[in-house]
């Protein structure tokens, strides 16, 4: 990776609009349904969007932050490389061309996906940082995540907890090249960085900021470190790989190797000009660490907050202290509800109860235990919050005959105190229909296949009214489509080798195109003359036969 001309480069000014961010995740309240606040949410306190499934939770591959875990290294990767550092060069060159001054656009908004041929946006920093954008979901955007991408990168790194505001809108194709080059003049940089929306003074800051991690790549910068002779393929900006000050410590005191600054060809050290272009004054003033950790951490800020006009983002983020997930009802010989709580501390003395209220018997009320209990340990970010999210999985049998209305919990943290409510601010969390309800255990994704196999199976109530067309509107996840949604639709078919169950028959769809990643898809089937729709079921949580598609499946 490249971290040398880290603050170079950008982003552009056409954007997708989309539904108004729903303020959920603000002043730790939660409002339910909303899947993207909820989500966005998840992705900030615990690295990972909302799983949906607890085996899920433990995933690598599920896990944002994983990729930066304690400022390491990315497997595989070249000694001296940072995923941090790359993390915060894609946010500046996404943010770069953002003009305050005249048109307002521009900004973090993700165009960087399309202006990946431009010289300016040299190096595997931009594409290696971009595969975690799978992160993204139906309600995530990846402009979103790399603003996360900078806020878990600092914190893992020892810097600063930065401020996290949500809502920011993806760009559909490239925005106008113009990030600042490590060629040009002091006059350029200023001119480069006054547009942005940053004094002379935050320009030196914002560069010291972001080159406390990385450095120069020679692989990406052949003309700044000879690939051929250099000793470690990454020439570091400093000596530390922590989020500190010791990029300007060392500048200072004349002892730095940051080939920005002590390189023998003048016109490539743009570190040097930038850092004493006002005397050393603003650098004299980052070598107290205290200040320089937070001139960076709101500079940060402010890098992340620079979008294209228009985009309105969220109030900042603090944790939901008692945080309902995904839930959806299940079937295959009998009706479930899959639900999950997420408290933010462990306590073993403590009990968590799931209630729910009969559909049909007029308010019967009836109770189950957690199946599973799982704790997010591995984030920086939620231990400086001084939290341990801990995850309260339930998947009890309900009566199909009297089904299920609303459900809520109750938590007795076994301190002799009484017991409290979670539900909804008195309203439950309602179970909207019954009607049409996915078969999780009779639907599958194979990973590893030539042609991926992958289908997704319904049972439908057949006591409601004469079942007519059931489709589905389906979204497919493709890494090589810039990591952008493929859209279609589906008709799903009754299912002959299913039998059918009292009260249901089952409909599924098989796919056949090949898939990389993840579905999205909504079901909705017309029963006598209503339209009932089951909404945002995801692959990920399905039944999984890796290697034998003819073999058992195994379930997550």
């Amino acid at each position: 990776m490249k971290n040398l001309d880290f603050f170079f480069r950008v982003a552009g000014a056409v954007f997708l609009s989309g539904a108004p961010l729903l303020a959920s995740a603000q002043g730790g309240q939660q409002r339910w349904p909303d899947y993207r606040s909820n989500e966005l949410e998840s992705l900030w306190l615990e690295g990972g969007a909302e799983v949906g499934w607890p085996a899920l939770l433990r995933e690598d591959t599920t896990r944002f932050s994983n990729f930066i875990f304690q400022c390491k290294q990315k497997p595989f990767s070249a000694p001296g490389e940072s995923t941090a550092a790359q993390w915060v060069r894609v946010a500046y060159h996404d943010m770069a061309t953002h003009n305050a001054n005249d048109d307002g656009l521009g900004g973090l908004d993700r165009s960087i996906l399309y202006e990946l041929d431009r010289p300016e946006n040299v190096g595997n920093a931009f594409p290696l940082s971009l595969e975690e954008l799978s992160q993204l979901t139906r309600y995530v955007s990846g402009a979103d995540v790399i603003a996360l991408g900078v806020v878990h990168s600092v914190v893992e790194c020892g810097g600063p907890l930065i401020p996290f505001r949500g809502g920011r809108i993806d760009a559909t194709e490239a925005g106008p090249a113009g990030v600042p080059e490590p060629t040009q003049t002091l006059e350029e940089h200023t001119e480069k960085f006054r547009k942005q929306g940053f004094n002379k003074t935050e320009m030196i800051e914002l560069v010291a900021c972001g080159h406390t991690l990385g450095g120069v790549t020679a692989g990406d910068f052949p003309d700044i470190i000879d690939n051929t002779t250099a000793v470690k393929p990454v020439s570091e900006f400093d000596t530390t790989r922590t989020f500190d000050n010791a990029v300007v410590l060392e500048y200072l005191k004349d002892t730095t190797n940051n080939l920005l600054v002590i390189h023998p060809n003048a016109t490539v050290v743009s570190d040097k000009r930038i850092f004493g272009s006002d005397g050393n004054k603003t650098m004299e003033t980052l070598a107290d660490e205290d200040t320089f950790q937070a001139r960076c951490r709101d500079l940060f800020e402010r890098m992340i907050n620079t979008v294209p006009k228009g985009v309105e983002l969220t109030d900042v983020f603090e944790p939901i202290k008692a945080k309902v997930g995904r839930s959806f009802l299940t079937f295959n010989q009998t009706l479930g509800l899959h639900t999950e709580i997420r408290l933010l501390t462990t306590n073993d003395n403590r009990k968590v109860t799931l209630k729910w209220e009969d559909r049909i018997s007029g308010g019967q009320t009836h109770s189950a235990s957690p199946f599973k209990v799982t704790e997010t340990t591995n984030g920086a970010l939620a231990a400086r919050l001084g939290h341990t999210p801990t995850h309260y999985w339930f998947n009890p049998t309900i009566d199909a005959n009297t089904s299920i209305s609303k459900f809520w919990f109750e938590v007795d943290e076994g301190n002799g105190g009484q017991a409290d409510i979670y539900d909804n601010g008195g309203a439950g969390f309602p179970i909207a229909q019954d009607k049409v309800i996915w078969a999780r255990d009779l639907s599958f994704h194979g990973q590893g296949f030539p042609d991926f196999i992958w289908s997704f199976t319904m049972a439908i109530r057949n006591d409601a009214g004469t079942i007519g067309q059931v489709s589905a509107s389906v979204e497919t996840f493709l890494r090589n489509n810039k990591l952008n949604f493929i859209k279609s639709t589906a008709t799903l078919e009754r299912d002959t080798i299913v039998p059918a169950v009292a009260g249901f028959d089952f409909y599924t769809f098989h796919g056949t195109e090949k898939i990389d990643d993840r579905i999205y898809f909504d079901v909705t089937a017309t029963i006598g003359e209503e339209k009932v729709t089951e909404e945002y079921l995801y692959n990920y949580w399905v039944t999984e036969n890796v290697n034998n598609p003819d073999g058992p499946i195994e379930f997550l």
